[in-house]
Protein backbone atom coordinates (compact mmCIF):
# COMPACT_ATOMS: atom_id res chain seq x y z
CA UNK A 1 0.00 0.00 0.00
CA UNK A 2 1.42 2.95 -0.56
CA UNK A 3 2.41 5.58 1.45
CA UNK A 4 0.24 8.62 1.89
CA UNK A 5 1.21 12.13 2.96
CA UNK A 6 -0.68 14.91 4.51
CA UNK A 7 1.45 17.53 2.15
CA UNK A 8 2.06 16.73 -1.54
CA UNK A 9 4.81 18.18 -3.62
CA UNK A 10 3.20 19.24 -6.79
CA UNK A 11 6.16 19.92 -9.71
CA UNK A 12 5.51 21.65 -12.84
CA UNK A 13 8.36 19.54 -15.00
CA UNK A 14 9.86 21.19 -18.63
CA UNK A 15 12.15 18.23 -20.36
CA UNK A 16 14.90 19.70 -21.58
CA UNK A 17 14.96 17.00 -24.57
CA UNK A 18 12.36 14.60 -24.80
CA UNK A 19 9.62 16.67 -22.29
CA UNK A 20 8.95 20.42 -20.96
CA UNK A 21 8.48 19.98 -17.43
CA UNK A 22 7.50 22.65 -14.78
CA UNK A 23 7.32 22.70 -11.27
CA UNK A 24 3.73 23.12 -10.06
CA UNK A 25 2.23 24.27 -6.41
CA UNK A 26 0.17 23.14 -3.99
CA UNK A 27 -2.33 24.84 -1.86
CA UNK A 28 -0.22 24.14 1.09
CA UNK A 29 2.21 26.10 -1.17
CA UNK A 30 0.18 28.85 -2.43
CA UNK A 31 -0.69 29.98 1.28
CA UNK A 32 3.19 30.16 2.07
CA UNK A 33 3.77 32.51 -0.79
CA UNK A 34 0.54 35.10 0.77
CA UNK A 35 3.02 36.31 3.54
CA UNK A 36 6.48 36.75 3.00
CA UNK A 37 8.77 38.01 5.88
CA UNK A 38 10.86 41.31 4.97
CA UNK A 39 13.06 43.75 6.61
CA UNK A 40 13.13 47.34 6.25
CA UNK A 41 17.32 47.50 5.46
CA UNK A 42 19.58 45.34 3.84
CA UNK A 43 22.76 46.68 4.74
CA UNK A 44 23.11 49.21 7.31
CA UNK A 45 26.65 51.58 8.11
CA UNK A 46 27.36 52.15 12.00
CA UNK A 47 30.01 54.07 13.49
CA UNK A 48 31.24 52.04 17.44
CA UNK A 49 28.98 53.16 19.75
CA UNK A 50 25.98 53.88 17.45
CA UNK A 51 22.81 52.54 16.85
CA UNK A 52 20.51 51.76 14.41
CA UNK A 53 17.08 49.99 14.17
CA UNK A 54 15.27 47.47 12.20
CA UNK A 55 11.81 46.51 11.26
CA UNK A 56 10.58 42.77 10.28
CA UNK A 57 7.21 42.46 8.75
CA UNK A 58 5.36 39.21 8.13
CA UNK A 59 3.02 39.99 5.23
CA UNK A 60 1.31 43.58 7.27
CA UNK A 61 1.84 42.63 10.18
CA UNK A 62 4.55 44.63 11.73
CA UNK A 63 6.81 41.49 13.78
CA UNK A 64 9.75 43.39 15.64
CA UNK A 65 9.50 42.60 18.89
CA UNK A 66 7.30 40.12 18.62
CA UNK A 67 8.31 37.11 21.26
CA UNK A 68 8.45 34.76 18.42
CA UNK A 69 10.81 36.87 16.52
CA UNK A 70 14.48 35.39 17.22
CA UNK A 71 17.08 38.32 16.61
CA UNK A 72 20.77 37.20 15.90
CA UNK A 73 24.11 38.72 15.23
CA UNK A 74 26.89 36.51 13.54
CA UNK A 75 29.42 38.37 15.46
CA UNK A 76 28.79 39.77 18.83
CA UNK A 77 32.08 41.63 18.91
CA UNK A 78 31.33 43.35 15.94
CA UNK A 79 27.56 44.59 16.49
CA UNK A 80 24.41 43.09 18.73
CA UNK A 81 21.10 42.93 18.53
CA UNK A 82 18.03 43.52 20.70
CA UNK A 83 14.56 43.63 19.12
CA UNK A 84 15.77 44.98 15.75
CA UNK A 85 17.96 47.78 17.88
CA UNK A 86 21.39 46.94 16.65
CA UNK A 87 24.45 48.58 18.59
CA UNK A 88 28.00 49.19 16.95
CA UNK A 89 30.57 47.68 19.41
CA UNK A 90 33.69 47.40 17.06
CA UNK A 91 34.83 47.90 13.52
CA UNK A 92 34.12 44.81 11.42
CA UNK A 93 31.25 43.31 10.02
CA UNK A 94 28.19 41.19 11.16
CA UNK A 95 25.15 39.86 9.68
CA UNK A 96 22.40 40.42 11.51
CA UNK A 97 18.97 38.17 10.98
CA UNK A 98 15.75 37.66 12.24
CA UNK A 99 13.35 34.12 12.06
CA UNK A 100 9.82 34.34 11.97
CA UNK A 101 7.04 31.57 10.89
CA UNK A 102 10.29 29.35 9.58
CA UNK A 103 11.11 32.52 7.19
CA UNK A 104 14.51 34.08 7.79
CA UNK A 105 15.39 37.85 6.50
CA UNK A 106 18.81 39.13 7.22
CA UNK A 107 20.79 42.56 7.19
CA UNK A 108 24.41 43.04 7.15
CA UNK A 109 26.10 45.61 9.49
CA UNK A 110 29.58 47.24 8.87
CA UNK A 111 30.95 49.10 11.26
CA UNK A 112 33.37 51.60 11.29
CA UNK A 113 35.62 53.21 13.61
CA UNK A 114 34.65 56.84 15.54
CA UNK A 115 36.23 59.52 13.04
CA UNK A 116 38.79 61.03 14.61
CA UNK A 117 38.32 64.80 15.18
CA UNK A 118 40.77 67.09 14.23
CA UNK A 119 42.04 69.15 17.51
CA UNK A 120 41.62 72.89 17.50
CA UNK A 121 43.80 75.60 17.16
CA UNK A 122 43.07 78.28 19.85
CA UNK A 123 45.14 80.65 17.87
CA UNK A 124 43.40 80.30 14.92
CA UNK A 125 40.32 78.58 15.51
CA UNK A 126 38.93 79.67 12.15
CA UNK A 127 41.84 77.52 10.37
CA UNK A 128 42.61 74.85 12.79
CA UNK A 129 44.81 72.88 10.08
CA UNK A 130 47.11 76.34 9.92
CA UNK A 131 49.94 75.40 12.14
CA UNK A 132 51.13 78.90 12.51
CA UNK A 133 47.68 80.41 13.41
CA UNK A 134 47.04 84.06 12.94
CA UNK A 135 44.14 83.26 10.03
CA UNK A 136 45.27 83.10 6.29
CA UNK A 137 45.08 79.67 4.13
CA UNK A 138 47.95 77.01 4.61
CA UNK A 139 50.26 77.06 1.40
CA UNK A 140 50.98 73.70 0.23
CA UNK A 141 54.43 72.78 -1.66
CA UNK A 142 53.43 71.04 -5.06
CA UNK A 143 54.11 67.41 -4.94
CA UNK A 144 56.94 65.99 -7.10
CA UNK A 145 56.99 62.91 -6.39
CA UNK A 146 55.27 59.66 -4.72
CA UNK A 147 57.05 56.95 -2.60
CA UNK A 148 54.94 53.81 -1.71
CA UNK A 149 55.93 51.34 0.99
CA UNK A 150 56.76 48.44 1.12
CA UNK A 151 59.06 49.39 -2.03
CA UNK A 152 59.33 46.29 -3.49
CA UNK A 153 56.38 43.94 -4.88
CA UNK A 154 54.07 42.11 -2.71
CA UNK A 155 52.90 38.37 -3.41
CA UNK A 156 49.83 37.43 -1.55
CA UNK A 157 47.15 34.77 -1.84
CA UNK A 158 43.62 35.35 -2.35
CA UNK A 159 41.79 36.39 0.53
CA UNK A 160 44.86 38.02 2.21
CA UNK A 161 45.76 41.15 2.77
CA UNK A 162 49.04 43.78 2.58
CA UNK A 163 48.76 47.34 3.67
CA UNK A 164 50.68 50.05 1.78
CA UNK A 165 51.03 53.43 2.62
CA UNK A 166 52.43 56.81 0.57
CA UNK A 167 54.39 59.76 1.32
CA UNK A 168 54.43 62.40 -1.09
CA UNK A 169 57.45 65.10 -1.65
CA UNK A 170 58.75 67.42 -0.97
CA UNK A 171 58.02 67.88 2.80
CA UNK A 172 55.78 69.93 3.04
CA UNK A 173 53.43 68.55 0.02
CA UNK A 174 49.82 67.94 1.28
CA UNK A 175 50.21 64.10 1.83
CA UNK A 176 46.86 63.63 0.69
CA UNK A 177 46.65 60.26 -1.59
CA UNK A 178 43.77 58.18 -3.76
CA UNK A 179 44.28 54.98 -4.19
CA UNK A 180 43.19 52.81 -6.91
CA UNK A 181 43.85 49.24 -8.51
CA UNK A 182 44.55 48.20 -12.37
CA UNK A 183 42.65 45.20 -11.93
CA UNK A 184 40.47 45.09 -8.43
CA UNK A 185 39.31 41.56 -9.92
CA UNK A 186 42.77 40.82 -8.87
CA UNK A 187 43.63 42.92 -6.05
CA UNK A 188 41.40 45.72 -4.50
CA UNK A 189 42.20 48.35 -2.97
CA UNK A 190 40.36 50.94 -0.10
CA UNK A 191 41.01 54.29 0.84
CA UNK A 192 43.50 53.99 3.31
CA UNK A 193 45.86 51.45 1.09
CA UNK A 194 44.34 48.10 2.40
CA UNK A 195 45.57 46.00 -0.39
CA UNK A 196 42.71 42.44 -0.40
CA UNK A 197 44.08 39.53 -3.02
CA UNK A 198 41.07 38.58 -4.81
CA UNK A 199 41.98 35.78 -7.84
CA UNK A 200 44.94 34.70 -8.89
CA UNK A 201 46.88 37.64 -11.61
CA UNK A 202 48.83 40.38 -11.17
CA UNK A 203 47.57 43.83 -10.73
CA UNK A 204 48.80 47.45 -9.93
CA UNK A 205 47.84 49.45 -6.68
CA UNK A 206 48.39 53.38 -7.54
CA UNK A 207 48.91 56.06 -4.84
CA UNK A 208 47.95 59.85 -6.80
CA UNK A 209 48.66 62.83 -4.90
CA UNK A 210 45.52 65.29 -4.39
CA UNK A 211 47.08 68.37 -5.59
CA UNK A 212 49.08 68.98 -9.16
CA UNK A 213 52.43 69.40 -9.73
CA UNK A 214 53.64 72.30 -10.70
CA UNK A 215 53.25 70.60 -15.05
CA UNK A 216 49.12 70.58 -13.41
CA UNK A 217 49.06 67.01 -13.40
CA UNK A 218 49.30 64.71 -10.26
CA UNK A 219 52.68 62.76 -9.12
CA UNK A 220 51.88 59.01 -8.65
CA UNK A 221 53.56 56.03 -8.10
CA UNK A 222 52.82 52.15 -8.47
CA UNK A 223 53.21 49.03 -6.54
CA UNK A 224 52.85 45.80 -7.90
CA UNK A 225 51.00 42.92 -6.20
CA UNK A 226 51.06 39.18 -7.28
CA UNK A 227 47.90 37.55 -6.30
CA UNK A 228 48.61 33.32 -6.13
CA UNK A 229 45.61 31.07 -5.68
CA UNK A 230 44.53 30.36 -1.72
CA UNK A 231 46.54 26.98 -0.74
CA UNK A 232 43.04 25.34 -0.16
CA UNK A 233 42.95 21.63 2.04
CA UNK A 234 40.69 18.95 1.54
CA UNK A 235 39.32 17.86 4.78
CA UNK A 236 35.67 16.37 3.47
CA UNK A 237 35.87 12.74 4.21
CA UNK A 238 32.47 11.76 2.46
CA UNK A 239 32.07 8.81 4.92
CA UNK A 240 31.61 10.76 8.42
CA UNK A 241 30.83 14.61 6.93
CA UNK A 242 27.52 13.18 4.64
CA UNK A 243 24.66 11.25 5.55
CA UNK A 244 22.01 10.36 3.20
CA UNK A 245 18.54 8.70 3.72
CA UNK A 246 16.43 6.79 1.41
CA UNK A 247 12.76 6.47 1.35
CA UNK A 248 9.59 6.79 -0.79
CA UNK A 249 7.15 9.83 -0.88
CA UNK A 250 4.12 9.79 -2.80
CA UNK A 251 3.75 12.70 -5.20
CA UNK A 252 1.47 14.42 -8.16
CA UNK A 253 2.62 15.52 -11.05
CA UNK A 254 1.37 17.67 -13.83
CA UNK A 255 2.72 19.21 -17.01
CA UNK A 256 2.13 20.12 -19.99
CA UNK A 257 2.83 18.02 -22.83
CA UNK A 258 5.26 18.96 -25.79
CA UNK A 259 3.98 17.63 -28.73
CA UNK A 260 6.87 18.00 -30.69
CA UNK A 261 8.90 15.37 -28.56
CA UNK A 262 5.99 13.34 -26.89
CA UNK A 263 2.46 11.83 -28.11
CA UNK A 264 -0.38 12.27 -25.91
CA UNK A 265 -0.68 7.83 -26.55
CA UNK A 266 2.43 7.44 -25.53
CA UNK A 267 2.34 9.19 -21.92
CA UNK A 268 -1.16 7.11 -21.89
CA UNK A 269 0.40 3.71 -22.71
CA UNK A 270 3.01 5.20 -19.50
CA UNK A 271 -0.28 5.25 -16.99
CA UNK A 272 -0.79 8.88 -17.36
CA UNK A 273 -4.03 10.93 -17.70
CA UNK A 274 -4.19 13.45 -20.47
CA UNK A 275 -6.41 16.18 -20.81
CA UNK A 276 -6.63 19.77 -22.25
CA UNK A 277 -2.70 19.51 -23.43
CA UNK A 278 -1.68 18.23 -19.71
CA UNK A 279 -0.49 14.86 -18.81
CA UNK A 280 -0.83 14.11 -14.56
CA UNK A 281 -0.13 11.08 -12.71
CA UNK A 282 0.22 10.23 -8.86
CA UNK A 283 2.78 7.85 -7.95
CA UNK A 284 5.72 6.90 -5.29
CA UNK A 285 9.20 8.26 -5.78
CA UNK A 286 12.25 7.42 -4.48
CA UNK A 287 13.77 9.89 -2.27
CA UNK A 288 17.21 10.40 -0.86
CA UNK A 289 17.88 13.09 1.62
CA UNK A 290 21.42 14.24 1.81
CA UNK A 291 22.75 15.94 4.86
CA UNK A 292 26.31 17.71 5.21
CA UNK A 293 28.14 18.87 8.14
CA UNK A 294 31.34 19.87 6.16
CA UNK A 295 31.29 20.88 2.09
CA UNK A 296 33.93 19.24 -0.58
CA UNK A 297 36.24 22.56 -1.67
CA UNK A 298 38.41 20.54 -4.43
CA UNK A 299 37.63 18.31 -7.76
CA UNK A 300 39.07 15.51 -5.41
CA UNK A 301 36.53 16.07 -2.54
CA UNK A 302 33.72 16.12 -5.04
CA UNK A 303 34.57 12.78 -6.69
CA UNK A 304 34.10 11.27 -3.13
CA UNK A 305 30.31 11.19 -3.84
CA UNK A 306 29.70 7.48 -5.09
CA UNK A 307 27.35 7.79 -8.63
CA UNK A 308 27.48 4.43 -9.07
CA UNK A 309 25.12 1.24 -8.28
CA UNK A 310 20.81 1.17 -8.54
CA UNK A 311 20.25 4.78 -7.05
CA UNK A 312 23.91 6.63 -8.57
CA UNK A 313 22.35 9.05 -10.38
CA UNK A 314 21.39 10.70 -6.59
CA UNK A 315 24.93 10.77 -6.09
CA UNK A 316 25.54 12.70 -9.42
CA UNK A 317 22.75 15.41 -8.34
CA UNK A 318 24.32 15.79 -5.09
CA UNK A 319 28.17 16.12 -6.41
CA UNK A 320 26.38 19.06 -9.14
CA UNK A 321 25.23 20.88 -6.14
CA UNK A 322 28.34 20.62 -3.93
CA UNK A 323 30.29 21.49 -7.21
CA UNK A 324 28.46 25.09 -7.32
CA UNK A 325 29.06 25.60 -3.59
CA UNK A 326 33.00 25.86 -4.49
CA UNK A 327 32.23 28.55 -6.65
CA UNK A 328 32.98 31.49 -4.39
CA UNK A 329 35.33 34.69 -4.67
CA UNK A 330 38.45 33.49 -4.52
CA UNK A 331 37.68 30.85 -7.46
CA UNK A 332 36.09 32.20 -10.32
CA UNK A 333 37.25 33.17 -13.58
CA UNK A 334 35.77 36.07 -16.12
CA UNK A 335 34.34 34.97 -19.55
CA UNK A 336 37.45 36.09 -21.22
CA UNK A 337 39.59 33.64 -19.32
CA UNK A 338 38.50 30.60 -20.49
CA UNK A 339 41.22 28.01 -20.92
CA UNK A 340 40.99 26.14 -23.88
CA UNK A 341 40.11 21.95 -23.84
CA UNK A 342 43.84 20.98 -23.12
CA UNK A 343 44.19 23.32 -20.03
CA UNK A 344 41.26 22.19 -17.64
CA UNK A 345 43.04 22.13 -14.52
CA UNK A 346 43.22 25.93 -14.41
CA UNK A 347 39.32 25.85 -14.57
CA UNK A 348 37.42 26.69 -11.38
CA UNK A 349 36.82 23.92 -9.16
CA UNK A 350 32.95 24.15 -10.56
CA UNK A 351 33.80 23.85 -14.01
CA UNK A 352 35.90 21.27 -13.40
CA UNK A 353 33.30 19.41 -11.66
CA UNK A 354 30.78 19.56 -14.22
CA UNK A 355 33.08 18.34 -17.12
CA UNK A 356 34.25 15.30 -14.48
CA UNK A 357 30.09 14.63 -14.09
CA UNK A 358 28.98 14.75 -17.57
CA UNK A 359 31.04 12.24 -19.28
CA UNK A 360 31.51 11.68 -22.62
CA UNK A 361 29.99 8.58 -23.87
CA UNK A 362 27.84 10.82 -25.96
CA UNK A 363 30.46 13.05 -27.28
CA UNK A 364 29.72 16.80 -27.96
CA UNK A 365 25.97 15.81 -26.35
CA UNK A 366 27.36 16.34 -23.09
CA UNK A 367 30.92 17.11 -23.11
CA UNK A 368 31.32 20.70 -22.58
CA UNK A 369 32.79 22.59 -25.48
CA UNK A 370 34.96 25.85 -25.06
CA UNK A 371 31.75 28.02 -26.10
CA UNK A 372 29.74 25.99 -23.62
CA UNK A 373 32.35 26.59 -20.94
CA UNK A 374 31.96 30.40 -21.54
CA UNK A 375 28.57 30.35 -21.35
CA UNK A 376 28.53 28.49 -18.36
CA UNK A 377 30.97 31.30 -17.09
CA UNK A 378 28.44 33.95 -17.80
CA UNK A 379 25.09 32.12 -16.39
CA UNK A 380 27.69 31.08 -13.26
CA UNK A 381 28.64 35.25 -12.83
CA UNK A 382 25.31 36.44 -13.63
CA UNK A 383 23.54 34.33 -10.90
CA UNK A 384 26.59 34.58 -8.52
CA UNK A 385 27.13 38.38 -8.82
CA UNK A 386 30.46 38.67 -10.43
CA UNK A 387 29.24 40.97 -13.20
CA UNK A 388 27.44 44.11 -13.99
CA UNK A 389 24.78 42.19 -14.96
CA UNK A 390 24.16 40.05 -11.82
CA UNK A 391 20.90 38.77 -11.46
CA UNK A 392 20.69 37.97 -7.95
CA UNK A 393 22.57 41.59 -6.60
CA UNK A 394 24.58 40.15 -3.95
CA UNK A 395 28.44 39.95 -4.62
CA UNK A 396 29.12 36.43 -3.37
CA UNK A 397 27.02 33.48 -2.30
CA UNK A 398 27.76 30.81 0.41
CA UNK A 399 26.12 27.74 1.41
CA UNK A 400 24.78 28.49 5.14
CA UNK A 401 27.57 30.95 5.49
CA UNK A 402 30.41 28.38 4.66
CA UNK A 403 33.15 30.67 3.18
CA UNK A 404 37.10 31.13 2.37
CA UNK A 405 37.19 33.16 5.84
CA UNK A 406 35.73 30.47 7.87
CA UNK A 407 37.65 28.10 6.22
CA UNK A 408 33.94 26.46 4.68
CA UNK A 409 32.52 25.42 8.24
CA UNK A 410 28.90 25.70 7.65
CA UNK A 411 27.98 28.71 9.91
CA UNK A 412 23.84 27.38 10.09
CA UNK A 413 24.10 23.57 11.29
CA UNK A 414 24.05 20.86 8.82
CA UNK A 415 23.33 21.78 4.82
CA UNK A 416 20.30 19.37 3.62
CA UNK A 417 18.74 18.95 0.66
CA UNK A 418 16.20 16.40 -0.67
CA UNK A 419 16.12 14.62 -3.99
CA UNK A 420 13.33 12.68 -5.75
CA UNK A 421 13.50 10.14 -8.62
CA UNK A 422 10.86 11.30 -11.06
CA UNK A 423 8.07 9.26 -12.17
CA UNK A 424 8.86 10.10 -15.72
CA UNK A 425 11.58 8.19 -17.09
CA UNK A 426 12.81 10.08 -20.53
CA UNK A 427 12.94 6.48 -23.05
CA UNK A 428 16.08 6.44 -25.23
CA UNK A 429 15.43 7.91 -28.71
CA UNK A 430 17.42 9.46 -31.15
CA UNK A 431 20.59 8.22 -30.81
CA UNK A 432 20.60 9.30 -26.97
CA UNK A 433 19.99 7.12 -23.87
CA UNK A 434 17.65 6.26 -21.35
CA UNK A 435 17.68 9.50 -18.69
CA UNK A 436 16.53 9.42 -15.57
CA UNK A 437 15.02 12.44 -13.84
CA UNK A 438 15.79 13.67 -10.77
CA UNK A 439 14.26 16.69 -8.80
CA UNK A 440 15.85 18.80 -6.20
CA UNK A 441 14.13 20.38 -3.37
CA UNK A 442 16.82 23.44 -1.42
CA UNK A 443 15.74 23.69 2.37
CA UNK A 444 12.31 24.82 2.57
CA UNK A 445 10.00 22.31 0.87
CA UNK A 446 7.53 24.96 0.27
CA UNK A 447 8.38 27.01 -1.60
CA UNK A 448 8.47 26.00 -5.68
CA UNK A 449 10.75 28.13 -7.30
CA UNK A 450 13.24 26.15 -4.70
CA UNK A 451 13.02 23.14 -6.68
CA UNK A 452 15.09 21.99 -9.59
CA UNK A 453 15.98 18.74 -11.80
CA UNK A 454 18.18 17.29 -13.79
CA UNK A 455 18.22 14.08 -16.43
CA UNK A 456 21.24 11.55 -15.41
CA UNK A 457 22.24 8.95 -17.54
CA UNK A 458 24.26 5.85 -17.12
CA UNK A 459 27.71 5.17 -18.95
CA UNK A 460 29.51 3.03 -19.95
CA UNK A 461 31.64 2.39 -16.83
CA UNK A 462 28.39 2.17 -15.18
CA UNK A 463 28.14 5.79 -13.27
CA UNK A 464 25.65 8.12 -13.87
CA UNK A 465 26.16 11.25 -15.22
CA UNK A 466 24.24 14.78 -16.07
CA UNK A 467 23.12 14.81 -19.32
CA UNK A 468 24.07 18.32 -21.26
CA UNK A 469 24.33 21.46 -19.89
CA UNK A 470 21.39 20.86 -17.50
CA UNK A 471 23.49 21.34 -14.38
CA UNK A 472 22.28 24.98 -15.17
CA UNK A 473 19.04 24.16 -13.94
CA UNK A 474 20.89 24.16 -10.67
CA UNK A 475 22.75 27.61 -11.37
CA UNK A 476 19.68 29.28 -11.35
CA UNK A 477 18.20 28.31 -7.73
CA UNK A 478 21.49 29.58 -5.90
CA UNK A 479 19.51 32.76 -5.55
CA UNK A 480 17.35 30.75 -2.79
CA UNK A 481 20.59 29.26 -1.14
CA UNK A 482 20.97 31.19 2.14
CA UNK A 483 24.65 33.22 1.94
Amino acid sequence: MKKQFSKFMSLFLVLALALTLVVPTTSAQAKAKKKKLTISKATVTLEVKKTAKLKVKYGSKNVTTNKKTKWKSSNKKVATVSKGKITAKAAGTATISAKYSGKTVKCKVTVKAKAKTAPSNPSNPSNPSNPSGGGGTVTYKKPSTVSITPVFDSTIQSGEYVQLSATVYPSGAKQAVTWRSSDSAVASVDSKGLVKGKKKGTAYIYAESVDDNEWGKKASASHKVVVTPATVVEDFNYATDCTVTSGTEEIYVEFEINKDTTSEAELESLGYTVKDGKASITEDCYTATYTFTKLPKTLAGIQQIPRTGATGYFGTVAASICALATYDEYNWMSETEVADASNTSSLPTALQAFEYLNGNDYGSKTTIAPNERKNTLTTLNNNFGYTTNAIQGSPFMYFHGANPSNKYQLQKGPYTFKLYHGPYVVPAKNGEPEKQMIFVVFDKENDDENQRYLDVYQGSDSSWYSWGNQYKHLIASMKLVEK
